[in-house]
């Protein structure tokens, strides 16, 4: 169970202890960046090793040189014919642009590149004559790098394997297309129209042709391709015109037919039918005024004959007959009169002018009625004119009916011929501008800087490459070492574990090297004062502090290999140095190493005593020469571990406690075996021992776990191992005192 901040400062009084929250997302940049200072000589060593890797491998790489040439989408071209063209100039555009990029990217432009490359640029890129691999033509190994590689002896068959067998001329030619693919980079300038063809090959000459080849190439193909599109579009107008003169024709026969037909059945046109049907209704209109007039004078004389008889028409009569017998009336009445002056009525020249007279009336009457005669017959004839006048009309206009009848599928077919009239002449134009225009094609693009001969190789560059790679080998560097600090499986501070865990870390032992390592004693021997000595002494005062009934201390690790045998060690040797008689306990009966360590007389062991073979006292090692007694095994013992019980070991420990002032407590690791949490139940104080950047922090949790399960309190922490040079701790500092 982790102790509360109130048990530490109850187990610690002289220590403060501090257990600040846990936030998972914090950092300290501080941190961070000692952690980079700490590791500049690593850093700084591997961006050399990198630089000079890469130095060395672009030294002896093949060059590569590149040709650029750029060609720009021009919109603007000259309207020599003002006409529609039969292909439209492109709008530039971001998208007609990349797909003009495409369409030099495109196997189809490739090919007919390759067939107007020359052989002296086709060997220089055919990855079947320069030996590249297949699976990686655009990268051609370096006889140098092979050399260094592979050796005199193995150079053929290196050369042999790397070279491409194609299956066929086929799948050769294929490849050496894609070869060229590869050799070439198109790619358009910002904020412009101008698309870039650069071409990558070993060669300066044969780099600066593969470029102004793809670009001559890829104006050309647009010239031939709308020239083609001009010479398709023209035979299909030329097909498409025979068909329609035909159809024109054969419109016209229609309506020629038509007409004559109409001529035939409708005995003339709509004009000649239209007037006269005109004359005919002005006659109408003549004849029926006439008869009006006739019949007028028909019933006047009738009526005035009929009431006032045939001698009073005589006035309203006019024929010559009447009007001479008119004069002779009047003539003989007035001479009537001249002898009524003188004669009587009887006188025998009266009665001959009245006789005469009565002659004359009669005459007169005879006239009136032949006159009404003549304007019976007049009016007869009139009725029967305008009877055959309106027959005439009723004919004329049930052959204009027929007539504009006829004419509406007239206009029908003179429609369709007047469409395919037009249509014929729209064509025959548009075969006109197309045949002027076929020969006056201009490409969508021109060429605005054509390759010229590289003098220096573009790549590789060492130089630029090798601090290239050594600024990135220095940046991943830098990122692992954020990564392992802000992602850490292990502890780098005594600030971290103590957080991690809740516990206060009492003493924090620097790294010792293998020769320090292995003779501990002999360390604090030479060196009573160093810094490990005094992080030994810092460690017996804080577990020798307090109670002064907690005499025995156990030192407990998670795995093996954490320094928890050497500090109990020298944490026996320093109890020693303070005038307490010490023990050491060692209850890791599977892995026993103190006796070859102190180098003990092989006599009675602590096995002999578990087997009860011999006495306490005579198990006990006395003869140490550092001043503390052993109690262990010279040889691995496993059945001992079987016999170990609290029941068994708490007199023991008893025992020793009252022999001894400070009683050391070796144990096995706590994930390894059981034996750890046993022997932790019957002593006073624990201790558990952590190595700096080894021990992960899932064995601290589960060693943690199995003492919390048990109901035992560790009293602190021991940091061992610190390697202050890597150590993300500010304060960590070794110190010492010089004697």
């Amino acid at each position: 169970m982790a102790n509360s901040p109130e048990t530490v400062r109850q187990l610690f009084p002289t220590r403060q202890a501090v257990v600040e929250p846990d936030d998972h997302d914090a950092f300290d940049a501080r941190v961070l960046a000692r952690a980079v200072w700490q590791k500049r000589r690593m850093i700084g060593t591997v961006m050399l090793a990198v630089a000079a890797l890469v130095f060395v491998l672009a030294s002896v790489w093949p060059p590569t040189y590149t040709g650029e040439a750029k060609i720009v989408l021009d919109p603007r071209k000259a309207q020599i014919v003002t006409n529609n063209e039969v292909v439209g100039n492109i709008d530039p555009s971001e998208q007609v642009l990349n797909g003009e990029i495409a369409a030099l990217r495109s196997n189809l432009l490739l090919r007919e590149v390759r067939n107007r490359l020359p052989a002296s640029v086709i060997a220089e890129i055919d990855p079947v004559k320069t030996g590249a691999p297949v699976w990686a033509a655009p990268v051609t190994v370096p006889a140098a790098l092979i050399d260094a590689v592979a050796g005199t002896a193995w150079k053929p068959a290196l050369d042999d394997m790397l070279r491409p067998r194609p299956e066929s001329d086929e799948m050769a030619e294929t490849l050496l297309i894609e070869e060229i693919g590869k050799k070439l980079t198109i790619l358009a300038e910002p904020s412009s129209y101008v698309i870039v063809i650069r071409a990558d090959v070993g060669n300066a000459v044969a780099a600066q042709i593969l470029a102004n080849t793809v670009a001559d190439t890829y104006i050309s193909t647009q010239i031939s391709s709308r020239q083609e599109s001009v010479e398709l579009a023209t035979r299909w107008l030329e097909e498409r015109l025979e068909t329609l003169k035909l159809e024109v024709e054969r419109a016209e026969t229609v309506v020629s037919e038509f007409v004559a037909q109409s001529l035939v059945e409708n005995g003339g046109t709509m004009e000649n039918a239209s007037e006269q049907l005109s004359r005919l209704n002005s006659e109408l209109i003549d004849a029926r005024d006439a008869r009006l007039t006739v019949e007028a004078r028909l019933s006047e004389l009738t009526e005035l004959t009929r009431n006032e008889g045939l001698l009073a028409a005589v006035p309203v009569i006019e024929t010559p007959s009447l009007s001479v017998l008119r004069a002779r009336a009047l003539e003989l009445r007035s001479r009537d009169a001249v002898w009524a002056r003188n004669f009587s009525p009887d006188q025998a020249r009266r009665v001959e002018i009245r006789e005469e007279l009565s002659e004359v009336d009669a005459a007169m009457e005879a006239e009136v009625q032949n006159a009404l005669v003549g304007f019976r017959n007049e009016y007869e004839v009139s009725l029967q004119r305008e009877d055959s006048l309106r027959q005439s009309i009723s004919e004329i206009e049930e052959r204009v009916v027929r007539i504009s009848r006829s004419e509406l599928g007239l206009r029908q077919y003179q429609r369709e011929a007047e469409a395919a009239r037009l249509n014929y002449e729209a064509l025959l134009t548009r075969l006109t501008e197309a045949r002027t225009q076929q020969q006056m094609q201009l490409p969508d693009a021109k060429l605005i800087a054509r390759a010229v001969t590289p003098e220096k190789p573009s790549a590789p560059r060492p130089k630029l490459m090798a601090v290239f790679a050594a600024v990135m080998a220095g940046t991943v560097t830098v990122a692992m070492i954020f990564f392992n600090e802000l992602t850490p499986t292990v502890f780098r501070s005594a600030r971290e574990l103590s957080q991690a865990t809740g516990l206060p870390v009492i003493s924090s032992l620097p790294l010792l090297n293998d020769d320090e390592a292995s003779d501990i004693l002999t360390l604090l021997a030479d060196d009573p004062y160093g810094p490990y000595a005094e992080r030994i002494r810092q460690l017996r005062t804080n577990v020798t502090m307090g109670d002064k009934r907690s005499r025995s201390v156990m030192l407990i690790s998670a795995l093996q290999n954490e320094g928890k045998s050497s500090t109990a060690l020298a944490l026996a040797r320093m109890a020693h140095l303070a005038g307490k008689s010490t023990i050491i306990l060692d209850c890791d009966l599977r892995r026993p190493g103190l006796y070859r360590t102190l180098d003990l007389p092989a006599d009675l062991d602590f096995a002999d005593f578990i087997q009860d073979n011999c006495t306490l006292h005579d198990a006990i090692c006395t003869d140490t020469k550092y001043g503390f007694d052993v109690l262990s095994v010279r040889e691995p013992y496993h059945l001992g571990a079987d016999q170990f019980a609290v029941s068994w070991l708490n007199p023991l420990i008893r025992e020793l406690k009252r022999v001894y002032d400070f009683v050391v407590v070796d144990s096995p690791a706590m994930l390894s075996v059981a034996d750890a949490v046993t022997v932790a139940q019957v002593v006073d104080r624990r201790v558990f021992v952590v190595a700096f950047d080894e021990t992960p922090r899932t064995a601290v949790r589960d060693a943690l776990s199995r003492l919390q399960e048990a109901q035992l309190k560790i009293d602190g922490i021991v940091f061992s191992k610190v390697d202050g040079t890597r150590s993300s701790e500010e304060n960590f500092e070794a110190y010492g005192y010089e004697l």
